[in-house]
């Protein structure tokens, strides 16, 4: 995939032909193409392996032959003798016109200028002095550049004999004529910065009173990175007639200083009632004491044409002003260089720089050589003109990137451009040449040399010995192609005969072990040994397992206090400080052989090992009591009513929540009911959870944790828990689901729930009914709950809940 952009943004849609099985041919027609095309454009072609290939080149628009046309002309005029009169026009039109001025017998006036304004617009002037009656007449102005139809324009100088009894009057020509500007300003102003910047003018046109600045509008507009400023308030400016040629004035304007800071393009503008015209400049500004070295940027280049051509060899000259500049040529056969004078018909030197050579034939060939200096140094460069007969080709561009990091191609090109083909002359063979060549060959991986050989790998009987090598020698790129061959080698070899081999061979089976649990489904085991006999000298060891277990019933229901007895007691601690674990079993199982469902693990031992504070103890007795009871409040909600409870627990004390057989979650208690920290054990592991903020695992266990908006999700088997983080920052625990057969501090308060009902509603008092008794409820003032007339009626609906805390306790 080829194509190619200009600023970010394609340009047209080309076609992809192909040469052979690895060259391809792009082409993208550019229809109409006009000098705003010309620019830096840049070619990529992608095809998904590696990198792609990136190229940029230049485009450079000539501009077609277009017949001259009178953008301006002379005005009718009356003059009194003795004055000078300039005969001004403006003409368009490629290549430059050739203008010039006739009278009413075909005379052509002598003594015209013509001067560039931009690549296709010339200013002619034709200076008349001292006019005399016989310089009356009818006068006709002509351009012609030999593309298309001349242009002409014809006016009229009327010449009276100036006689000082009567005054001087204005022919109706010149009412209505417009401002011309006929002297404009230079392409460039230097100043040093902090002075004034001092514009000069001359223009011609109808003023009715000199004494009087009203009649002109003169604005001065600055325009830097495409923002315009108008300075035209701050501009001083005073009108001086000239003495010599009627209608014509001196314009001589200040832009003081600090207005004068606004550097960039300058467009002066002066206009009366009937029209006006504008000149433009480009102010620079220099930091004081400051002076740079002139240098060319852009520099010229070598250009080939064909004859009867004019040339630009077109260059900037950059730095400090003022700046000398010359031009020399060499021509071919000579060592010498001739000075060029830009003030005849074949050369003109421009403000810039650049150098037009005009109407160029095989004589103009050499070395074109630019010197230009100032006060703080000097710079040559140098360009060549060559006079062709036939179309020529570009330089060959630089090579494309290498289509792949290993053996890939390049290609360059070169166009039919130099010149381009124009009619009357022989063309290239092709628009378009291209050369292919392969790369990419030194860039190729490459393997290390072999190492050694390793030892047999047996010590009797057949073994193997490998070496190796590594792709290193350079390594692959990333994605690149990888080394071709092998980087292992191996042989066998045969140190010694090897004796005899013995194959293992199983034990009997033992006696099934008790059942692991006293009430419920346990497991009981049974194993066997690869003794019988022992493998020996290479033989094959026992298939199949060592141990086996099945599922045993002593007794189908478990009570509570069965299930509490059935675990043996906690091991010791694994730390003193720091957080350490304990473990406990239920059954007879050991080690790894216990079922997940036989063992639990928590946390002990979490103060920090550097505040632990030991102390020896003297003879004594320490006594230690137990924390007291305190009130604490629960929540049930029945139906859609949520009812204020309160019990009496131990604060600080780790309560059962839920208990499965495959999980279970102890709870810190506080005072306001929450949970300061919640403990979950499930298959020989455990998580403490005092924070919503902490990270979390996805599980613990059977039991699987997800964090949803702001609350933690507990799910097992036989539950779906809620966890939230309540303003105080305890833990509350929210039931989704329970299964009725979960026992625990939550179990009990869900039967409380669903054996429970809101029989009747009024107003600020509801009637709550439990086991057939009605309670009489009434909004609290403290929380936003309903809360029991009497407390003494609290233990009378959480009877069980409170047994179930006497025998936690």
């Amino acid at each position: 995939r080829v194509a190619i952009t200009a600023g970010g943004n394609v340009v047209g849609q080309g076609e992809v032909e192909e040469i052979d099985e690895e060259t391809f041919r792009f082409i993208l027609d550019l229809p109409d193409v006009q000098p705003e095309d010309a620019g830096r454009y840049t070619i990529t072609a992608n095809n998904g392996v590696g990198r792609p290939a990136i190229h940029e080149f230049e485009l450079e628009v000539e501009l077609e032959d277009r017949e001259p046309e009178f953008t301006q002309v002379p005005y009718d005029v009356s003059l009194a003798t003795g004055q000078d009169h300039v005969i001004t026009a403006e003409v368009t039109g490629v290549p430059k016109p050739n203008v010039y001025v006739t009278d009413e017998d075909g005379n052509v006036l002598s003594g015209g200028e013509i001067e560039e304004v931009d690549d296709k617009t010339f200013r002619f002037s034709l200076k008349i002095p001292d006019v005399q009656e016989d310089n009356s007449g009818r006068y006709e102005i002509i351009a012609d550049n030999g593309a298309g139809n001349p242009a002409s324009h014809v006016f009229n100088i009327e010449v009276y004999e100036f006689s000082t009894s009567t005054p001087l009057t204005i022919q109706p020509a010149e009412l209505n004529k417009v401002i011309t500007i006929i002297e404009p300003l230079p392409a460039e102003i230097y100043i040093t910065k902090g002075d004034d910047v001092d514009l000069s003018i001359k223009i011609e046109g109808t003023i009715t009173t000199i004494d009087s600045e009203d009649e002109l509008e003169v604005t001065l507009v600055n325009s830097l990175r495409g923002l315009e400023t108008d300075l035209s308030k701050h501009l001083e400016w005073e009108l001086v007639p000239d003495e010599e040629t009627a209608d014509q004035y001196d314009i001589e304007a200040t832009l003081p200083y600090p207005y004068s800071l606004n550097a960039g393009d300058m467009r002066l503008s002066v206009a009366n009632q009937h029209g006006g015209d504008d000149t433009q400049t480009v102010l620079n500004i220099e930091e004081m004491g400051s002076e740079d070295p002139p240098y060319f940027d852009p520099a010229p280049t070598d250009i080939k044409t064909y004859p009867n051509k004019d040339v630009l060899l077109e260059t900037r000259v950059r730095g400090s002003r003022p700046v000398k500049i010359d031009w020399f040529v060499t021509k071919p056969g000579s060592k010498t260089p001739r000075p060029i004078t830009g003030d005849g018909e074949k050369y003109q030197v421009h403000i810039n720089g650049s150098l037009s050579v005009l109407d160029v034939g095989d004589e103009d060939e050499g070395v074109y050589l630019v010197q230009v200096s100032n006060s703080a140094g000097s710079a040559t460069e140098e360009a060549e003109i060559e006079v062709t007969h036939s179309a020529g080709y570009s330089d060959w561009t630089d090579w494309t990137p290498c289509s792949a990091d290993c053996e890939g191609t390049r290609t360059r090109s070169r166009f039919c451009n130099n010149p381009p083909p124009t009619p009357g002359y022989p063309s290239c063979p092709q628009d378009i040449e291209t050369e292919t060549e392969r790369c990419g060959a030194d860039r190729c991986p490459g393997f290390s040399t072999w190492s050694d050989w390793e030892e047999c790998s047996k010590e009797c009987g057949y073994g193997t010995r490998i070496r190796t090598r590594q792709c290193d020698s350079p390594p692959p790129e990333i994605g690149g192609p990888q080394c071709e061959g092998l980087s292992v080698e191996t042989k066998v070899c045969y140190i010694k005969k090897c004796p005899k081999r013995i194959d293992g061979n199983w034990s009997v089976w033992s006696r099934w072990s008790d059942c692991s649990v006293p009430c419920g489904t346990g497991t009981q085991r049974r194993s066997r040994t690869c003794t019988d006999p022992v493998p020996s000298n290479g033989g094959a060891t026992c298939e199949g397992p060592g141990h086996e277990s099945r599922s045993c019933v002593l007794k189908a229901v478990c009570t509570r206090k069965s299930v509490l007895d059935s675990w043996n007691t906690w091991s010791e601690c694994s730390a003193a400080c720091g957080g350490g674990t304990q473990r406990r079993t239920r059954g007879q199982c050991e080690g790894e052989e216990c079922a997940e469902d036989e063992v639990q693990v928590r946390d002990c031992n979490t103060m920090d090992c550097a505040r632990r504070k030991r102390k020896r103890l003297r003879s004594g007795t320490i006594q230690v009591s137990e924390s007291p009871k305190s009130p604490v409040s629960i929540r049930l909600e029945v139906g859609e009513t949520d009812i204020c409870l309160s019990t009496k627990m131990m604060i600080g004390k780790s309560y059962s929540l839920v208990d499965t057989d495959t999980a279970q979650i102890y709870g810190t208690v506080t005072k306001d009911g929450t949970y300061s920290s919640l403990t979950l054990y499930s298959r020989r592991s455990s998580l403490t959870l005092e924070n919503l903020d902490s990270n979390l695992p996805s599980n613990v266990g059977a039991v699987i944790i997800r964090r949803k908006n702001n609350k933690v999700v507990l799910k097992g088997d036989l539950f779906k828990l809620d966890v939230v983080q309540s303003k105080d920052g305890g833990l509350m625990v929210q039931i989704v689901q329970l299964d009725p057969e979960a026992t625990g501090l939550l179990g009990l308060l869900n039967s409380v729930n669903n054996s429970s009902q809101i029989v009747e509603k009024s107003g600020k008092k509801k009637i709550l009914r439990h086991d057939g008794i009605n309670y009489l409820l009434e909004k609290s003032k403290k929380q936003s709950c309903f809360e029991l007339s009497n407390e003494k009626y609290s233990s009378r609906i959480l009877g069980s809940i409170n047994n179930f805390l006497d025998n936690e306790s």
